[in-house]
């Protein structure tokens, strides 16, 4: 058997989906601002790749 590769956009595309699935919305930017503080106040780093 062979390993199925999703390439990024593929990836992409089955992502989306799924989020208009699930109902998923986009933060608003006081929750984004929120967010932020919390971030810095406890030194959580995050990284996201795109």
């Amino acid at each position: 058997m062979t390993k199925r590769i999703l390439d990024k956009e593929n990836l992409k595309k089955v992502i989306e989906t799924t989020q208009n699935i699930e109902g998923y919305s986009e933060a608003s930017k006081k929750v984004k601002d929120e967010a932020k503080i919390v971030r810095e106040k406890y030194g959580i780093k995050v990284s996201a790749k795109r």
